[in-house]
């Protein structure tokens, strides 16, 4: 199972917590995951390996996300994503 399958289905097994997987987006770096957890939204990106980066427009969609006042996160392993709802 991938990481961001991982993430997913802990994400739908907390209580008061929407989650999907974005498979097409009409604008690039749209984040892998969006999910809203007890009224807060959260984008997040799925990097799994030392050498995956986020890209440029990644990286804009993230700070847009957060100037709309969500929060972001990078999720590189289930140690970042637990303990966070």
């Amino acid at each position: 199972m991938s990481l961001q399958s991982k993430v997913l289905k802990y994400l739908k097994s907390q209580s008061e917590t929407w989650a999907i997987k974005v498979e097409v987006a009409n604008e690039r770096g749209c984040p892998d995951i969006l999910c809203c957890c007890k009224g807060v939204f959260f984008g997040i990106e799925i990097k799994e390996g030392k050498k995956d980066k986020l890209s440029g427009p990644q990286t804009e969609q993230l700070k847009r996300i957060k100037a709309a006042g969500g929060r972001t996160i990078v999720v590189r392993n289930m140690d970042d994503i637990k303990g966070r709802g």
